[in-house]
C-alpha cells in the first residue's frame, strides 16, 4: 500500500510532463489557439523531443560528447558552441514535423468549429422562419416567444458549441467571442445549459457558476469591453 502512493504520484507527474511539455499544452495557459500558439508549442515540443532523442542516441552510441556540449556551463567557449550547432542542425526535421503536425491540427480544429457555427446559424434562421408569424426574432436572431421543442434543442446545441470552443482553446478568438458572449448574456437557456453541461463534463467539485463568470470575464477582456 505504501508503494502504491509513490507510484501513483510518479505516474501522475509523468503524464503531466508529457501533456504539458512534450505536447506543449502548457502554452494554452497563456495563449489561445492560433499561429502564435503553434509557434511556441513547436519550440517547446521540438526542443524537448530533440533533447530526449539526443540523450537516447548518446547513451546507445556511447558517445557522450554531445551531452557534454549541451550541458556545458562554458557557453562562451567557441569549440563547445560549434560542436553543439554541428549536432543540433540534424534535429531540424523534428521541429519541421512538430510544426506541420500542430498546424494541421489547428486548421482541422478551426474548420470544425467554423462549420459547426455555420450549421447552428443556418438552423437558427431556418427555425425563426418556420416557427410562425407570431414568433418574433430579436436583433440577435433569437426566438423570443416560440415554445417549440426545437428551440431548446438549438439552445443545447449552442451550449455544446461553447464547450467545444473552450476545449479547443478557441473560445476567445475574436471571430467567435462576440457571438458566444451574446448567446450567454442574451439567452438564459443557453447560459443555463452551458453551466449544466459543464458540471456533468467535469468533476463534481467543479463550480459551474465560477466557470461561467470566468468565461464571461475572459470574453469581455478579449472583446475589450468595460468590466
Amino acid at each position: 500500500m505504501c508503494m502504491m502512493i509513490p507510484i501513483t504520484y510518479i505516474c501522475h507527474w509523468v503524464i503531466k510532463f508529457i501533456e504539458n511539455f512534450i505536447f506543449a499544452e502548457i502554452v494554452f495557459k497563456f495563449l489561445r489557439n492560433g499561429g502564435l500558439a503553434v509557434f511556441f508549442r513547436t519550440l517547446l515540443s521540438g526542443s524537448v523531443v530533440s533533447v530526449i532523442v539526443l540523450l537516447i542516441y548518446c547513451v546507445f552510441s556511447g558517445d557522450l560528447s554531445s551531452i557534454g556540449s549541451l550541458f556545458t556551463s562554458n557557453w562562451w567557449d567557441h569549440t563547445a558552441r560549434c560542436v553543439l550547432i554541428e549536432d543540433w542542425w540534424k534535429y531540424c526535421g523534428i521541429y519541421a514535423a512538430v510544426y506541420t503536425s500542430y498546424y494541421a491540427r489547428f486548421v482541422s480544429q478551426w474548420s470544425y468549429i467554423s462549420n459547426l457555427y455555420n450549421q447552428i446559424k443556418n438552423a437558427d434562421i431556418s427555425l425563426c422562419m418556420s416557427c410562425g408569424q407570431n414568433c418574433d426574432c430579436d436583433q440577435h436572431v433569437q426566438l423570443t416567444n416560440c415554445k417549440s421543442c426545437a428551440v431548446e434543442k438549438l439552445n443545447g446545441w449552442k451550449a455544446g458549441f461553447i464547450e467545444d470552443a473552450e476545449t479547443l482553446h478557441l473560445v476567445t478568438k475574436p471571430l467567435f467571442a462576440g457571438v458566444i458572449y451574446t448567446w450567454l448574456t442574451h439567452n438564459d437557456s443557453v447560459a443555463k445549459m452551458y453551466k449544466e453541461y459543464h458540471s456533468e463534463a467535469y468533476a463534481k467539485s467543479d463550480d459551474a457558476d465560477k466557470r461561467y463568470q470566468k468565461l464571461l470575464s475572459d470574453l469581455r477582456k478579449n472583446l475589450k469591453m468595460d468590466v
